[in-house]
């Protein structure tokens, strides 16, 4: 199991609160990848889902986390030139939470991916 440190849930606490909308579309869009089969980190996001904010699509992988709805399985160093060659975590669909996303999907008033090669509506229901 990932320990997050105290400080970073607290920040998730925070952006969940005050960048509600920001957070739910992030992820969503995070999850639309662990539905479809695929790894990701945190930088595979664009800027359009992110508004450019750096640090949300991190928050929202730790957020992932503590809802049991991704793993963290490995490590790779950033591509990204200004983050120095810092490491990212990959995440994936954690074991038995399909079910559980998808219906995270329903109550967010979203339509989740049907799986592989599907596209998903982040327009609201």
């Amino acid at each position: 199991m990932t320990r997050l440190d105290p400080q970073f849930l607290r920040a998730i606490v925070l952006m969940s609160d005050f960048k509600a909308g920001d957070m739910r579309r992030v992820k969503s869009a995070l999850l639309a990848f662990a539905v479809n089969g695929l790894d990701f980190t945190a930088a595979d996001l664009p800027g359009e889902i992110t508004n450019g904010n750096l640090h949300i699509a991190g928050a929202a992988c730790g957020a992932l986390v503590t809802l049991g709805f991704v793993s963290a399985v490995g490590r790779i160093k950033s591509t990204a030139p200004k983050a120095k060659g810092r490491k990212l975590n990959i995440y994936r669909l954690a074991p038995g939470k399909l079910a559980t996303v998808r219906t995270w999907f329903g109550e967010q008033g979203l339509h989740p991916p049907d799986g592989p090669d599907h596209q998903m509506n982040l327009v609201a229901a």
